[in-house]
């Protein structure tokens, strides 16, 4: 070989060598992409069993989702490979024979028909989002390919290929593509499916399945045809794959819990898939109830509805309905989120503070007209049927949600004590001061939500216990606190366990087959009505109303919510294999006293009853209530032997006579003989203010004090007053005037010839 010869081969050797270098320092210099993906999955929102509740877009507004190469199915990968790289397991990135291939065809085509890129290439481009296509862009893929195909094993490159896919409307990737236009999985993918897949990503617009079909129709018949040429299909299944009848629809993406998903979303929650504690069976139930049920009330403007139920012992959310249809006008609006006036079912918390303060669930309570003095000329609440039923114990006036007993016990706590009680129940919607909400925030004037409300309801359950709700397990759960004694918590979940006490408030019983307690509420004008039911493991709570607050037909909390509720609840039980009392027996004992005092039971005691209270309540002085007489003309005279029982009132005068006790007359002490004292003596009474009211100044420049008015006999000239053991005078007739006082609690006491009167009172 001549000496030019070796010199022209050296040279070609050199460039070889030179241009190798300069591609591997081009390769080490342009890198690898990064293969794990980012920001095009969508979201998924999953119930506790992983069943997919809802689906969200991603970050780059892209749905779809990840699957393996298994997952997707040997059909698609097949017709895949074939339609776009024949070779792609035996090249390092880059088909040289495809590339010679493409040139040859695009230059007798005087145009580009051909591209010769692999899928190595197109994954790097998906990746990339490099829409330029010019020699200098294929340089960099073509580097990057062959990069990629070092650090990858082909199969992870053709999963993430199929993956990362475009067909259109917004859909990436083989798994939401079978789903949303086939409703199957990619395993499931027909052969004549598969192939009009998998022509669609080489033009998602031009090559629409719903728009242009036909288009896509064509291009999937060529590739059949090479899957049989290539020797991937048997002749009887390109038959049937060509004369099957290939019908892409739109098939909706899950779209469940729309309200509980938004959120999350608000919450920072959602940073990727994102399993909730949601019972999917128990939250279609929800709805189910809560459609079927609104439905029932054609013409009674209940337009609204929204139901939570809480697993109480794991403090999770199992269902949360937050409207009736979030596709009605106003479904947008999440009301178990939304702050509404909860009625009465804020009032167990009133007895709850008074029980932590000393007060028994077996005290007798005034249920009688009452008026507090204010600058709007007074509040004067009633009972919602607007009958007064006397003298009641604590937990029957809790069970049958007695408005004017409440009232008088929440006037006797200390200031800001309900209002303290509720904040730590968890109602953080209460941020105003106590003296903005006032007495009227015991029956529901202020607005919270649903959520708080049963949480401070599975409170109750918990034995006093709160802990924050769980939706996506322990990322949001908190250590558990104690809110309430576990007595107390006991003490009102007996009174609201008791079906006899209730069935009043409910016109008529309410059986589940198993025990679980109850409290509804009607807001003012109609405009909510509420319900809560809970066992031991499980609490519901439901609000009907309208979003545009107005007036429903009537409907209360039993008609309108319970119903709900108490379907509910019964399915959400179905699912606890063992049940636990409501009420730890250890809490409270059980025995027996006056149906009419709540104390033991004296001899002439006519109505007994079994109740549960906190042990030792039972313990103290015998009913004085109930006294055997026998007539004396219009008066009673006391006698051991006597054959009639009368119920006797010292403190509250005549008033109590218009009511009945188990047939036993009320009767005035006044008209009593032989009890011990001259009980006919002249009688003086207050009537203004009245025992447990609060009495507020008429203007804030006005004096504090309180206006003192007296009713006495005939023939009475002057009664002494005292305000907190303190005289502050004579009062004469007309037995009315202004008594100046600090703000505060008071006890005001009137003396008569023969006889006191004594009621206690605030001024604020």
């Amino acid at each position: 070989m001549s000496r030019a010869r070796h010199v022209k081969a050296l040279r070609v050797v050199l460039v070889a060598l030179f241009v190798a270098m300069s591609w591997r320092v081009f390769r080490f210099v342009v890198g690898a992409p990064v293969v794990e993906r980012r920001g095009q999955f969508s979201i998924w929102i999953t119930a506790r069993d992983g069943r997919v509740l809802r689906e969200l877009p991603g970050c780059e507004g892209t749905f779809g989702h990840e699957i393996s190469l298994e997952a997707i199915g040997p059909r698609f990968v097949t017709a895949m490979v074939v339609a776009e790289d024949k070779r792609f397991h035996s090249h390092d990135g880059i088909d040289r024979a495809g590339i010679v291939r493409a040139a040859f065809q695009n230059i007798v085509a005087r145009k580009r028909v051909s591209g010769g890129s692999t899928v190595t290439q197109q994954l790097v481009k998906l990746i990339d989002h490099n829409g330029d296509r010019s020699w200098w862009t294929k340089l960099v893929e073509a580097a990057r390919a062959q990069n990629l195909e070092s650090s990858y094993d082909k199969n992870a490159i053709l999963s993430a290929y199929l993956n990362r896919l475009p067909f259109g409307r917004q859909i990436v990737g083989i798994d939401a593509a079978a789903r949303t236009y086939f409703g199957v999985s990619p395993s499931e993918l027909s052969w004549a499916q598969a192939t009009f897949l998998a022509v669609v990503p080489r033009a998602p617009s031009r090559l629409d399945p719903i728009r242009h079909k036909e288009r896509v129709i064509v291009r999937q018949r060529v590739l059949l045809k090479r899957l049989h040429a290539s020797h991937q299909m048997d002749e009887p299944s390109l038959a049937n794959a060509l004369a099957e009848v290939v019908s892409p629809r739109i098939v909706p993406r899950p779209f469940e819990v729309p309200h509980l998903s938004e959120w999350l979303r608000v919450r920072g929650a959602v940073r990727g898939d994102t399993q909730t504690s949601i019972d999917r069976d128990l939250q279609h139930e929800t709805e189910l109830a809560v459609r079927a049920h609104l439905s029932t009330f054609p013409g009674r403007r209940a337009g609204s509805a929204a139901a939570i139920v809480i697993d109480n012992l794991r403090s999770e959310v199992l269902a949360w309905v937050g409207n009736r249809d979030v596709h009605d006008k106003h479904g947008h609006i999440d009301f178990v989120r939304a702050p509404r006036q909860p009625g009465s079912t804020l009032k167990p918390f009133v007895y709850s503070s008074a029980l932590e303060r000393g007060h028994s669930n077996l005290e007798l309570l005034n249920d009688a007209p009452i008026r507090f003095r204010g600058t709007d000329g007074g509040f004067q609440p009633v009972n919602f049927d607007g009958e007064f039923q006397g003298p009641v114990l604590v937990n029957q006036a809790l069970a049958a949600s007695l408005n004017l007993p409440v009232l008088r016990l929440a006037a006797q706590l200390p200031k800001g004590t309900f209002l303290d009680q509720l904040r730590a129940l968890g109602f953080q919607h209460l941020t105003r001061s106590e003296a903005h909400y006032g007495l009227s925030l015991v029956l529901g004037s202020a607005e919270v939500p649903l959520i708080e409300l049963a949480n401070a309801y599975a409170t109750l359950a918990r034995g006093g216990l709160i802990a924050d709700l769980s939706v996506v397990g322990s990322h949001w759960g908190v250590p558990t606190r104690r809110a309430l004694s576990a007595e107390s918590a006991a003490e009102i979940t007996e009174a609201l366990v008791d079906p006899t006490a209730r069935l009043e408030l409910l016109h008529g019983p309410v059986d589940l087959g198993f025990s679980f307690a109850l409290k509804t509420g009607t807001s003012s004008g109609f405009r909510d009505a509420w319900a809560v039911v809970y066992t031991h493991e499980r609490t519901v709570a439901v609000w009907v109303g309208n979003a545009d607050r107005e007036a429903m037909d009537e409907l209360t909390g039993a008609a309108a919510a319970l119903p709900i509720a108490t379907r509910v609840l019964q399915f959400a039980m179905q699912s606890v294999r063992k049940r636990e009392p409501l009420v730890d027996g250890s809490l409270l004992q059980s025995g027996e006293v006056c149906g009419l005092s709540g104390k033991r039971p004296s001899r002439d005691c006519p109505h007994r009853v079994r109740v549960r209270f906190r042990k030792g309540q039972a313990k103290g002085k015998a009913c004085d209530l109930h006294r055997r007489v026998r007539v004396e003309g219009r008066h009673y005279r006391c006698d051991a032997r006597g054959d009639r029982v009368v119920a006797v009132m010292p403190t509250q005068g005549d008033a109590w006579q218009s009511w009945r006790a188990s047939g036993t007359p009320w009767i005035s002490e006044s008209e009593l003989t032989n009890c011990g004292s001259d009980s006919r003596a002249p009688w003086a009474q207050i009537v203004e203010p009245t025992d447990g009211s609060v009495v507020t100044r008429a203007n804030p420049e006005a004096a504090y004090g309180f206006v003192l008015h007296a009713e006495v006999p005939s023939n009475t000239d002057r009664v002494e007053v005292f305000v907190d053991g303190r005289s502050a005078g004579i009062l004469r007739a007309p037995f009315r005037r202004f008594v100046r006082a600090a703000p505060g609690d008071h006890e005001l006491t009137l003396r008569g010839a023969a006889n006191s009167h004594a009621v206690r009172f605030a001024l604020r």
